[in-house]
């Protein structure tokens, strides 16, 4: 891989922005650049020739304008990985957004990876840990408690609690398409399509899910 060289902005198109760097050090598809006078991350997309690279902003493109200086990083944007991950919120550039510190972890693994190997795939059922009660512990003592509206298309909308709608994403992620449909015949539900599976929400005395 080349050496990190410096560019400057040609174009900007909401958050795709051109940028032009020498013809011997062109970034690669993928590549993080980083501006050097806002704190804004650019992704490569596309080399358009004569130097010039098609990049996606990763953040606000606001008050950019042409010639601002460019530096290519050599690297891909990385996030971490690893168990201190779990229960977290993160954005694209793996920096927290839950106000619970920085996000403690030994490894980073580029955004863009090639697919897993067949010989690495698992096919017998096992459990997706979430880490949702990691992520419950850090909401506020009634977050839980709330009730919101949802609107589970086409069905009308209804109201839940928080806590009821982090145990439809803990099963809906535990269990691949055909336990779930399984699992809401058992319950005398009927999925309604056998590629997108829909919860359906029947009204109980005490209102619960099916």
């Amino acid at each position: 891989m080349a050496t990190p060289g410096e560019g400057r902005i040609t174009q900007i198109i909401g958050a795709v922005i051109d940028v032009e760097f020498p013809r011997e050090s062109i970034p690669h598809v993928y590549e993080a650049l980083k501006l050097k006078d806002v704190d804004l991350t650019l992704e490569v997309q596309q080399q358009l020739g004569d130097g010039v690279v098609r990049t996606i902003a990763m953040g606000a493109s606001e008050g950019l304008k042409r010639g601002l200086a460019v530096q290519a990083t050599g690297a891909p944007i990385s996030v971490p990985v690893g168990q201190g991950t779990l229960g977290r919120i993160m954005d694209v550039l793996g920096k927290p957004q839950d106000n619970r510190g920085p996000v403690e972890a030994s490894e980073y693994l580029p955004i863009h990876r090639p697919p897993p190997s067949f010989e690495e795939l698992k096919t017998r059922a096992q459990t997706s840990h979430t880490a949702l009660r990691d992520l419950a512990a850090g909401l506020q003592p009634d977050a839980l408690t709330r009730t919101v509206h949802i609107a589970w298309f086409p069905d009308p909308p209804c109201v839940i609690t928080v806590a009821e709608a982090l145990v439809q994403v803990a099963m809906h992620t535990q269990h691949h398409r055909g336990q779930c449909m399984t699992r809401l015949k058992d319950f005398g539900g009927e999925p309604k399509n056998v590629d997108w599976i829909i919860w359906l929400w029947k009204q109980k005395p005490k209102g619960r899910w099916s």
